[in-house]
């Protein structure tokens, strides 16, 4: 929990353009703590209605580097399986994958309010 915020706290200086944190509805997310650490560091965060993986574009790439290490790596051990997610940030994670992840919500969030914030399947 605290790494999290200490990374959110430095966000201003890491990305001074205006960003917004998010993460998943994971209890420890939403937690009462949580929520009031977040609201004094003043953190600009978005927040997701529960069941929503739609609107998470790391549900996206966690999918995408699954189908990489399945179809392409296929790990036998430890140290093929880490080689194999190595590879998949620096090859396949490019800048544009990202942005189109990231332009997926744009997409879905018609879906997800027709669907009271529940998954659409996208």
């Amino acid at each position: 929990m605290f790494y999290y915020l200490d990374v959110e706290c430095n966000a201003k200086f890491h990305f001074p353009y205006d960003c917004r944190f998010q993460q998943d509805n994971d209890p420890k997310h939403t937690s009462r703590k949580a929520q009031a650490a977040l609201a004094n560091a003043k953190v600009n965060w978005f927040k997701t209605p529960p069941e929503s993986a739609d609107l998470n574009p790391i549900e996206l790439v966690w999918a995408q580097m699954k189908y990489h290490l399945r179809h392409h790596y296929k790990p036998k051990n430890l140290a093929q399986l880490e080689d194999g997610i190595t590879t998949f940030w620096r090859k396949e994670m490019t800048p544009d994958l990202c942005g189109r992840y990231i332009d997926h919500i744009q997409k879905v969030l018609p879906a997800v309010v027709e669907c009271n914030g529940k998954s659409t399947g996208y």
